[in-house]
């Protein structure tokens, strides 16, 4: 999987609700390569996740586009292991 940067943007996605959403389906990427997690309840646990909102930061958050692309990316490595 491609390295990604998420730009900054005024009323963008809060930075740490993003990186917690990134680090629970990492979690269950490293989960379904591991074992430890069978790929359908990790499709479906994913898929909660990426439906869970974001708050938008008043000044310093990423971009809106640039994450959503990015979960959807996740999303689909995530049904394709």
């Amino acid at each position: 999987m491609e390295m990604k940067v998420l730009r900054s943007e005024k009323k963008g996605y809060k930075k740490d609700d993003v990186m917690m959403k990134l680090d629970q389906l990492n979690v269950l990427i490293m989960g379904v390569q591991d074992g430890s997690i069978s790929k359908a309840d990790a499709c479906n646990e994913a898929q909660l996740i990426a439906e869970t909102p974001m708050k938008t930061a008043f000044f310093d958050g990423f971009n809106k586009e640039d994450t959503d692309n990015y979960i959807r990316e996740l999303l689909d490595y995530i049904a394709a292991l």
